[in-house]
């Protein structure tokens, strides 16, 4: 089984609603969305640009570089020019943090 690793501090996650954390090596986009976390990779599949310096909006976040779209909740590609869904990780909240699984 994956390890759970720290990201962040909650509380800094929902000031931000969304923040960009190395985990491991790995950027990594956290998202706090209608009272639940989410947790993707960091950099849009389409462009490289870190994905959490563009807009949330709606459940979705949008790459700063092109306009692609992606829904936090699964990954999805929702709106070109991006066509590759992004990778998804495990998240949950324990004693003020929080953690992903990378695995």
């Amino acid at each position: 089984m994956a390890e759970w690793l720290d990201a962040c501090g909650e509380d800094d996650l929902i000031a931000a609603g969304c923040l960009s954390v190395p985990v491991e090596g790995r950027l990594v986009a956290l998202f706090r969305h209608d009272g639940s976390y989410y947790a993707m990779q960091g950099i849009c599949t389409h462009g490289s640009a870190t994905l959490t310096k563009g807009k949330f909006e709606n459940g979705e976040v949008i790459c700063p570089l092109h306009q692609g779209r992606f829904c936090v909740k699964t990954g999805e590609a929702t709106g070109g020019p991006v066509w590759d869904d992004l990778k998804t990780y495990q998240v949950r909240a324990e004693n003020g943090r929080i953690l992903v699984q990378l695995g």
